[in-house]
């Protein structure tokens, strides 16, 4: 049986038994990213509105803008959708994430995963802050993705919960990764925005991350 393969950071690419594929439009790419993102099938009505708005069939459904919160994976967690980016968290596998958002032209990511650490780990934490516990993910992140650091771990607060931020890229396809850790009490949390190297907008996807952060409740 041929395997199928997406690559969808950096520039998009198709492959089929390792073989690239070449499609005819930017569209083709984009209907397999959607149906691989969402995991599930789709009414032909709703895919054709999406990517070819105006051909007559009923709008889909827009990314839900109202002032409800919806809830994590991890059932903690509650979270609002930016405007401009689908909410795939439910929709798909999500890769293990409590939360995982799709930016509409899928040039961007926002992640949500709780680090697990035991009460040592949480002492350590409390007496010598998050940069700690951020040096630890930002070295599995550089051996792990080849990624290279592009911003030191850095303290903040939001809403008076302490916040770690750093930020990485790698250097094979210039992606941008920000991550943001979170203290809540009893849980700490990896905010993470990808956005990928052909993204004009570079402040745009952290604005969002940040504007993000700051909406969330547990």
């Amino acid at each position: 049986m041929s395997q199928l393969t997406l690559h969808l950071l950096g520039a998009p690419g198709i492959a089929r038994d390792g073989a690239p594929i070449t499609v005819d439009t930017r569209k083709a790419t984009a209907l397999l990213a959607y149906l691989a993102v969402t995991g599930r099938s789709h009414a032909r009505e709703t895919l054709a509105a999406l990517l070819w708005p105006g051909c007559g069939a009923p709008p889909p459904p827009a990314p839900r803008l109202s002032a409800s919160y919806s809830i994590a994976r991890d059932g903690y967690l509650h979270y609002r959708l930016p405007v401009g980016w689908y909410d795939v968290t439910a929709d798909s596998q999500a890769h293990g994430n409590a939360i995982w958002l799709l930016r509409s032209d899928y040039a961007a990511t926002i992640t949500v995963n709780e680090i697990r650490i035991d009460a040592l780990g949480r002492d350590e934490v409390a007496h010598q802050g998050l940069a700690t516990l951020a040096r630890l993910t930002m070295f599995l992140s550089t051996n792990g993705q080849g990624a290279l650091l592009q911003r030191a771990p850095e303290e903040f607060t939001v809403r008076g919960r302490p916040c770690c931020s750093y930020e990485l890229v790698v250097p094979s396809n210039g992606d941008i990764l920000r991550t943001i850790l979170l203290d809540v009490g009893d849980k700490v949390y990896a905010v993470t925005a990808l956005r990928t190297g052909g993204l004009k907008d570079e402040g745009e996807v952290p604005a969002v991350q940040m504007e993000f952060l700051e909406g969330l409740r547990w």
